[in-house]
């Protein structure tokens, strides 16, 4: 855990350790945190914070794809049933709640419930 001087946001943190799990070869939680940074992004309207995870999300999936073309396969379970791998799917979430976002800040009050 962040002492208490530590300077960075949550989000921050959450890439941090993201990158840190992600390294250490525990993709599933990888996803998990990452998923939360995405939530975090999304919570404080962060545009870039959304494009870092899409990012994040596409670069951890493409790693994952070439050990899986040398033999080693440490996708997650998804792609061994035929589902989209996870974090691509991430990727995708971060890139739509971004552009839904931009939307939303060109067109404040369109998204509105009457």
């Amino acid at each position: 855990m962040a002492a208490e001087s530590d300077p960075r946001t949550p989000f921050e943190q959450l890439i941090l350790l993201n990158r840190d799990v992600f390294t250490s070869g525990h993709h599933f939680a990888a996803y998990h945190i990452l998923a939360a940074a995405l939530h975090e992004a999304r919570a404080l309207e962060d545009l870039a914070g959304l494009g870092a995870v899409q990012q994040i999300a596409e670069a951890q999936a493409s790693w994952l794809d070439q050990m899986a073309q040398h033999g080693d396969d440490p996708t997650p379970a998804a792609e061994a049933r035929g589902h989209v791998r996870l974090f691509a799917m991430l990727a995708h979430q971060a890139q739509a709640q971004r552009l839904l976002l931009e939307t939303q800040q060109r067109q404040p009050g369109r998204f509105l419930a009457p």
